[in-house]
């Protein structure tokens, strides 16, 4: 079970959701308040700010800032370290544009490594609040690290990017003569993506943007580079009698190279058979953008697409990001789209394509906002796509491109991370197939070739620190796993523990393998039920043939007491079933809980029956976890399943090796899927290893002879009170 560590947990802004998630909390032994985080013992922050009720589309996107607020207003406080975790429901009434927290949670991560971040998309229409506060609280403990995760109903989604099949054969639902709206359009990749449009379906193009389309001063005419036009100018107002200004004078050369760039994209596009007309207006105007569209509405009778492709940069982390910058990125994206969508509503709109960035789906270092107001416009496309199928809409996140605002630095960054370029050619011709394509995914990425990893790639959690608490009162079967009067946490939950640490965190659908796992140090819980608050640390392994996390559980005092490698193999091993036997006579123990080498209580007296017990070979039956009532959800392995299959290890050992011993560790564990079975055949071949040591590997099968898990090379060290001083056997 996944959660905080040490310090308060505060739940904000107060409300009755809050509430609800303190009650929750407190109930299961944390300190948490509903109010204001207070200082650095507050080192978990729970953001209710994107949360629904919205009271309208423009207050859900409000919500963007409030809860990019509170992320800077973190990571000031406690230096990117601590738990941060974001809520939001993007499946209510205008949930789709308070959803930039999602992006904000992977931007965040990236810039604060070592602080757990997570983002919570918690469904609220089916919940009272304490119900939400319930499923909030439970996600909090039990959800381990995976960053994103959605709650709706009973179900727990997780998030991935995938490779869509695009039905081939599509025709564009814009047809020759329609009239395509484009804001930000007129310069650029997006004038590149238009004149390959252009080629493909003689258009009418309606461009709109914020730089002026003036007459070029005559002292410009046929000079081309940015410095002799500075010159020139400098020239012209010296001649003037006025004394020139060098901010002036970079102002004029931006000026005369975009009215250069606008007349040469309405040049190409005319030349390709279509009209275009260019609109000097700032989208985010409504007032503005509406009388240009009735303008185009006058001239060419409709409208019947939309492109949105404006956007701007200002790349800084998110603690050195001002109130007026984020306004700026974010304003952009979101406000324009409010605006056009608001200016085109009585328009039959055919099609509608949204630039939008990968940094949407990987969050990117410094550029928080801008990641935010794209995950937004996915966002707002797949929602529409639902709500208004006449329209085929598409938000395209696009990758860094060989032009545009990846300037040649930028470039240099992306290659030496291994950060392919869109080429422009490529892009613009990846824009087209987009209008043709289905409207099965409404939010799409495209990024260079031949490789697609790049940001994408970038997106895997390098390391994390969560915490998990373990009590008898959280746990209660815990109490009857106990050693010399002590309750010992079993292996079996510390590896159920490392599993749902990485939970989401591998590529979609993988299994997990989990390598080298060995007890340091045995964890003992406190008494009388106190909770024991144990840390686990995930980081990446470098290792690009087999990539995984290495993980380390430490007991309540810090120290490491297991570890082990979980890794995402591309293939699973194959699963075979060791031959049994059949004519050697079976050795079964009638009552195996009268022996005195198993010390387990109630709780865990899952051997069912063990049929034979050998020399080689052990063969046994066991309960599975979700049939013994143990109150947990979401089990990554089965506990109780593995316990058995270690306890029929322990009565394996007493007669290979003489007595009573422990399991320190395995070679492997590897599931092959999940059983709902309520008991599972566990088959063991042992073999002596050292006068005091054995080694023994056990695979789980279910009643249609399926094998479900492998545990491999579970190594078995004698007792230490069982041995005399010379390691011979004491009687």
């Amino acid at each position: 079970m996944q959660g905080f560590g040490s310090g308060t947990v505060c739940v904000t802004p107060p409300g009755p959701l809050a509430d609800a998630v303190v009650t929750a909390l407190a109930a299961q032994g944390l300190d948490a308040i509903a109010g204001e985080p207070r200082g650095e013992g507050d080192t978990t922050w729970i953001s209710l700010d994107a949360m629904a009720p919205y009271a309208s589309r423009e207050d859900a996107a409000g919500r963007n800032h409030l809860v990019f607020n509170r992320a800077r207003a973190f990571g000031l406080q406690g230096g990117g370290t601590g738990n941060l975790i974001l809520v939001m429901d993007s499946e209510s009434t205008h949930g789709e544009w308070a959803a930039g927290a999602s992006a904000l949670g992977r931007s965040a991560a990236q810039e604060w490594p070592e602080a757990n971040v997570r983002v919570v998309d918690l469904s609220t229409t089916d919940k009272s609040a304490e119900q939400a506060g319930q499923a909030l609280a439970q996600e909090m403990i039990e959800g381990g690290a995976t960053p994103w995760v959605r709650l709706r109903g009973a179900s727990r989604l997780t998030r991935h990017l995938i490779e869509p099949v695009i039905p081939a054969g599509e025709d564009s639902p814009l047809t020759e003569g329609d009239v395509l709206v484009v804001s930000g359009g007129a310069r650029g990749v997006t004038a590149r993506c238009l004149q390959e449009l252009a080629a493909a379906t003689p258009l009418r193009f309606v461009l709109l943007g914020r730089s002026p389309l003036a007459e070029e001063p005559h002292w410009a005419t046929g000079i081309d580079s940015p410095q002799d036009i500075q010159r020139a100018y400098l020239s012209a107002v010296a001649a003037r009698g006025e004394t020139p200004n060098p901010r002036d004078a970079r102002g004029a050369v931006r000026r005369i190279q975009s009215a250069r760039e606008i007349r040469a994209t309405l040049s190409a596009l005319r030349e390709a058979g279509s009209g275009a007309s260019y609109y000097a207006v700032d989208v985010c105007d409504r007032e503005a953008l509406s009388h240009v569209l009735d303008e185009v509405r006058e001239r060419w009778g409709r409208i019947d697409g939309v492109v949105h492709a404006a956007g701007v940069l200002a790349d800084k982390r998110i603690v050195d990001k001002t109130d007026e910058q984020f306004r700026r990125v974010f304003n952009t994206k979101i406000d324009g789209l409010q605006a056009l969508l608001d200016a085109t509503e009585g328009d039959s709109l055919k099609s509608m394509v949204l630039f939008s960035s990968v940094a949407a789906s990987s969050g990117n270092v410094g550029q928080a906002d801008y990641a935010m107001a794209n995950e937004v416009l996915e966002r707002v496309a797949t929602r529409r796509a639902v709500e208004a199928p006449q329209t085929r809409c598409r938000a395209i996140g696009w990758g860094p491109w060989n032009g545009g605002m990846v300037t040649p630095e930028l470039a240099r960054n992306f290659a030496a991370r291994g950060v392919p370029l869109i080429e422009l050619a490529a892009g613009a011709r990846a824009f087209v197939g987009e209008f043709s394509a289905g409207a099965d995914h409404p939010a799409v990425v495209v990024g260079g070739s031949p490789e697609t990893t790049g940001l994408m790639g970038n997106t895997t959690i390098r390391s994390t620190r969560v915490a998990v608490l373990a009590s008898t009162v959280r746990q209660p079967w815990l109490s009857d796993h106990t050693i010399d009067g002590r309750v010992v946490v079993p292996i079996a939950m510390a590896l159920e523990w490392l599993l749902a640490a990485v939970r989401g965190l591998g590529p979609s659908g993988t299994l997990v393998t989990v390598q080298g796992l060995t007890v340091l140090r045995p964890i003992v819980l406190p008494d009388g039920g106190r909770p024991a608050c144990l840390k686990l640390s995930v980081d990446e392994r470098q290792d690009a043939m087999q990539p995984g996390f290495k993980c380390v559980l430490h007991c309540a005092e810090g120290r490491p007491a297991y570890r082990a490698d979980l890794t995402f193999p591309n293939a699973p091993s194959t699963a075979l079933k060791p031959r049994r036997d059949h004519d050697a006579p079976n050795r079964p123990v009638a009552h195996p809980y009268d022996d005195d080498v198993l010390f387990h209580g109630e709780a865990f007296q899952v051997l069912r029956a063990v049929e034979d017990v050998s020399a080689s070979h052990a063969l046994a039956t066991v309960a599975t976890t979700h049939t013994l009532g143990w109150a947990d959800t979401s089990w990554q392995s089965d506990p109780a399943a593995i316990d058995g299959a270690l306890q029929l290890a322990l009565l394996w050992a007493k007669g290979a090796l003489g007595g009573a011993s422990l399991p320190m560790g395995f070679g492997s564990y590897e599931s092959f899927g999940t059983s709902t079975a309520a008991v599972l055949e566990v088959s063991l071949r042992g073999e002596r290893t050292g006068q005091n040591t054995g080694r023994v590997s056990a695979t789980f099968t279910d009643g249609d002879d399926r094998v479900v898990a492998q545990l491999q090379d579970i190594n078995l060290v004698r007792r230490p009170d069982t041995l005399s001083a010379d390691g011979e056997v004491s009687r």
